[in-house]
């Protein structure tokens, strides 16, 4: 077939245009693949990622040397057992901070493991000299640029747009960056051009008092001209730690939040409307955690601190050149001094201490499945109605009949009534996630507090966006298709194997492996690109669904890093359709709504380097006005039913609103 070869190496390094008659590499390829065909090229491009991977070892190794950072850690052998678990060592170590609701942390909860989905669990607070909270607001977009609903009105907008483009060269471009800042190419082949913003940083107000008693923080609004992506890749270069060869994980402290799908303004969308509930992305620089590894039950305390040598100063009696590159990102000379070898000791020994303390608890059992199929369901207020919403998806095929689009992601949100709408306060954020992760244990769910001003995300995904590793090799998994489980088992397995075979999930998820491959090529070494032998159209069960799954890898270009690894590629590709750049803008039209955290990306990059970010769904949403969001949606293709979508749209908000019924109202 002459699909077969869409699934080995992809050639990099080209650009490709934005509308189906030009954008080839985007093209949906048959679903019934001559795997055969695809095994050879899967060995090809496997090998390519080996070489590459083992070239950037050694380079990373010499480089990491001279790194600002190094970490201090210890081992703590099975303690995770002791104390009951990951949920218990969560709420003894951050839980009670901001009136018991975990303000200002995080928690990177792998807490579905199985198939060795997910390995390790992160979690930590303000804790450290060096943490600092970045939440980051585009600016709003003018109202030129605002999608009409008019066919007519929106030819002359879009003319409009195209002037306000070409006025918009003599502003500085943001192109794609190279690891040492020099530019490459266009972000995405599109609009290079990058929207602002404004950063809001928060600091503790004494680095001293990082890790004892009552914390006060302090607040600054700068500009970002150049975009948030920008700021977060010359952080990390100006706070890089040396790699820890010793520990088998590769977080080795960095940037833990999110990114909204509006971020995709500075990926090559045209930005049309902002989320104005809470930040488009929000970053807290976590410089001391605690790590745990599902696999033994080991837990590790980690602390980075200054490399000694960069304490020392120079014969100017001006600071190290490590601790003004850190200034020049916002650390100021007291956090820089205070983040010493010593104190970083001292916080790993405190921390290995309380958790040592701990009162015992029984070994932990794994997460029980709570059945979703018959449990009660919140009451929520859904923007589209259901007549709407199969209007949004025959909307979506006639631009697929059109020769406009070949698959479009179509979503929509449902909030929870608010007191003033008949409903109920807004629900304590720490007890709503403790009940998702009940009914929807997933592998790469988190609970991430950002504090004031800040949306509180209660987390459940079963998809990996992207895993970049520190040797570079690059991972994604792209979820398109989807079953509903059963608690009878045959029944179960039925509705596996239905999916398995499905014609419509199949050629679902193969457009998305191919976008993503072509997202991949732009920053990736020719000919590394690959879908592994074996990982096509996987069927990967989760407590309330089966999904299809595929796997797609690379090696990174030597020239490029995490960020701009991730700028190529978001958002996700199985949350906006192919070819990409067009049907986002026709989910603009279609949607006519902001998505917000929602089809956005949550995870961390590294300090070392690597970074592993999920596709944000299977979420729920906690702004500081009180709301509760829920976005769910699914893929429209040629052979998509409207009623059926709006069925699979509904199941997959389940989980999420069983476990808002089931979570305790305020007292």
């Amino acid at each position: 077939p002459e699909s077969a070869p869409a699934l080995g190496p992809a050639s990099g390094g080209g650009q490709s245009g934005e509308c189906c008659a030009e954008d080839e590499a985007h093209a949906p390829a048959a679903a019934d693949v001559e795997l055969g065909q695809s095994g050879t090229n899967a060995l090809r491009g496997e090998a390519a990622t080996v070489a590459a991977a083992a070239a950037r070892v050694a380079e990373k190794r010499h480089a990491g040397r001279g790194a600002p950072l190094r970490l201090a850690w210890r081992r703590l052998h099975r303690a995770l057992d002791r104390c009951g678990g990951s949920q218990a060592l969560y709420e003894g170590l951050y839980a009670g901070r901001g009136g018991g609701v975990g303000e200002h942390t995080f928690w990177l909860d792998s807490s579905c493991t199985a198939g060795q989905r997910a390995r390790f669990s992160f979690m930590g607070g303000a804790d450290g000299p060096l943490w600092h909270a970045l939440h980051f607001s585009l600016d709003p977009p003018d109202a030129s640029e605002e999608p009409s609903d008019d066919e007519g009105a929106r030819t002359e907008q879009q003319q409009q747009q195209q002037q306000q483009h070409q006025q918009q060269k003599q502003k500085p471009a943001i192109a794609q960056q190279r690891c040492d800042g020099a530019p490459t190419s266009s972000v995405n082949g599109a609009n290079d051009r990058v929207p602002g913003g404004t950063l809001r940083t928060v600091r503790l107000s004494d680095a001293r008092a990082a890790a004892g008693g009552p914390q006060t923080f302090v607040e600054e609004r700068t500009r970002l001209e150049d975009g948030m992506l920008s700021h977060l890749r010359l952080s990390l270069s100006a706070l890089a730690c040396a790699p820890e060869d010793a520990l088998p994980f590769e977080f080795s402290g960095g940037f833990v939040g999110h990114l909204g799908y509006e971020m995709r303004a500075e990926c090559g969308a045209v930005l049309s409307r902002r989320y104005d509930v809470g930040p488009d992305a929000s970053f807290a620089f976590a410089d001391r955690f605690v790590a745990v590894d599902h696999t033994n039950g080991d837990v590790y305390a980690v602390a980075m601190h200054r490399a000694r040598a960069a304490a020392d100063e120079n014969e100017c009696g001006e600071g190290s050149a490590h601790a003004r590159a850190a200034a020049e990102v916002g650390v100021s000379a007291s956090a820089w001094e205070c983040a010493s070898a010593d104190a970083a000791a001292r916080w790993v020994e405190s921390t290995c201490r309380a958790i040592e303390s701990m009162e015992p608890r029984p070994a932990p059992l794994p997460i029980s499945r709570k059945d979703s199929s018959k449990a009660p369901l919140a009451a929520v207020n859904v923007r589209r109605s259901r007549d709407e919403y199969m209007a949004d998806v025959s909307a979506c095929l006639r631009k697929i009949a059109a020769g406009e689009t070949y698959e479009v992601c179509l979503t929509t949100s449902m909030e929870v009534p608010t007191p003033e709408h008949g409903g109920a306060q807004q629900l304590h954020p720490l007890q709503l996630y403790r009940e998702l992760r009940g009914y929807n244990p997933a592998p790469y769910a988190a609970y991430v507090h950002g504090g004031r001003g800040s949306t509180v995300l209660c987390c459940s995904s079963p998809e990996r966006f992207l895993r970049i590793a520190r040797d570079g090799t690059v991972e994604a998994k792209p979820i398109k298709g989807t079953a509903a489980r059963h608690p009878d088992e045959a029944d179960d397995e039925e509705s596996r194997a239905a999916l398995q075979s499905s014609e419509k999930d199949r050629a679902e998820n193969l457009m998305i492996v191919d976008l993503l491959r072509n997202d991949l090529a732009r920053v990736c070494v020719p000919g590394s690109v690959h879908v592994p032998k074996g990982k096509l159209f996987d069927i990967e069960s989760f407590a309330s669904v089966h999904q299809m799954v595929s796997t797609v890898r690379g090696a990174l270009r030597p020239d490029m890093c995490a960020v701009e690894c991730t700028r190529a590629s978001f958002p996700g590709g199985s949350m906006t359709g192919a070819p990409k750049l067009r049907t986002m803008d026709i989910i603009d039209h279609i949607e006519r709504a902001p998505r917000g955290p929602y089809s956005g990306a949550l995870g961390y990059f590294s300090a070392c380097g690597a970074a592993d970010l999920n596709i944000v769904i299977r979420t729920v949403m906690l702004g500081e006005d009180g709301s509760m969001r829920i976005g769910a949606g699914g893929a429209v293709v040629a052979l998509s039913d409207p009623e059926e979508e709006h069925e699979e749209m509904l199941l997959k908000a389940r989980a999420l609103r069983c476990a808002i019924k089931a979570t305790p109202a305020p007292v």
